[in-house]
């Protein structure tokens, strides 16, 4: 009885020994601050990812827009602006740029019935695709995926100047 109550002891010390021991060397190397600061990252990031997908859930309540548009914001571009928000801040002028493209996305993606509303999109629309490649370059998507899904969105748009649908209103665009 003595030899189990001492031997219990016994280890329940060298486990808190060893416990201060990898307390104290893995959290004062360099190394392991910035492993916890990027799994802090990681974890803000992917915190992010799911309140933007909540902000575009409430948009596409109110706003319609095509399947192949929304599953492009929900797979990829919540990615971007969350990433966008860790590394720059929410309130960096890139991340408000990148948050206003899919809000601008919607927009161009619904139905351009009139020549006023087509010439428009067509003028604007190199700088969106620009903005879309920005986005996914700082997700480090490659050329080839990139080119994927800006040929998806495309496709889309190009629906949308064809057609004949009513066009969004500029008080849910905006």
């Amino acid at each position: 009885m003595v030899l189990d109550t001492t031997t219990t002891r016994l280890e329940e010390l060298v486990l808190e020994e060893f416990q201060a021991f990898l307390a104290r060397h893995l959290t004062d190397t360099d190394s392991t601050r910035e492993l916890v600061g990027v799994a802090q990252q990681l974890e803000q990031k992917e915190t992010l990812a799911v309140q933007y997908t909540i902000e575009l859930r409430h948009l596409f309540d109110e706003v319609p827009a095509p399947e192949d548009i929304r599953g492009f914001l929900f797979r990829v571009w919540v990615e971007v602006l969350a990433l966008a928000t860790v590394r720059l801040g929410p309130q960096h002028e890139q991340t408000l740029a990148l948050r206003k493209v899919a809000g601008d996305l919607v927009a161009m993606s619904s139905a351009k019935p009139g020549r006023v509303e087509r010439v428009q999109a067509i003028r604007d629309l190199p700088a969106l695709l620009e903005r879309l490649r920005q986005g996914m370059a700082l997700l480090g998507l490659t050329a080839q995926q990139q080119d994927t899904h800006i040929k998806t969105v495309n496709d889309t748009l190009a629906q949308a100047f064809l057609s004949k649908t009513q066009a969004l209103s500029p008080e849910q665009v905006d």
